[in-house]
């Protein structure tokens, strides 16, 4: 949340944002991943349509379903992020 914090009052200053914001993606990605796994898991049958007429909440959960592994991958790997964190904002030398 004060991460969020940070980004918001460096945009507000006319500032770019640092890297903190990888670690926001570096926790929800994945966690929007099992979220939508989660619900089509408890939606059963159903989960495997993507009909927006048939299928509950419009196939929503479907939908972040099929586009949380392009979210993981979009603005860097996991393992990018772990090196941006590391060098940037917590000042550890470089990977070799």
């Amino acid at each position: 949340q004060y991460t969020g914090y940070r980004t918001q009052t460096a945009l507000s200053r006319g500032a770019i944002p640092g890297p903190e914001g990888s670690i926001g993606k570096l926790v929800g990605a994945p966690l929007r991943q099992e979220m939508a796994s989660f619900a089509m898991d408890l939606q059963g049958a159903a989960g495997a349509m993507i009909d927006e007429a048939t299928t509950p909440h419009e196939a929503v959960w479907q939908q972040a379903y099929l586009a949380s592994p392009g979210m993981r991958i979009a603005g860097g790997t996991d393992e990018i992020l772990h090196n941006i964190i590391a060098e940037r904002v917590l000042g550890l030398p470089p990977d070799i």
